[in-house]
């Protein structure tokens, strides 16, 4: 069972790299799409600061 969890966490972080690659890749240097909250608000905040 623990070795099933670790290759499900493994996964996880491989799909959630991938999507952070897409985005990366695929919009303008300056705006990119993060899909966690708190990356959310520190780019928001870090825009207001310029």
């Amino acid at each position: 069972m623990n070795k099933n969890k670790s290759t499900f966490v493994r996964e996880n972080k491989r799909r959630y790299l991938q999507v952070l690659s897409f985005y990366a890749t695929r919009h303008h240097p300056c705006t990119k799409q993060v899909h966690s909250r708190p990356h959310t608000i520190i780019l928001i905040k870090t825009k207001e600061l310029k």
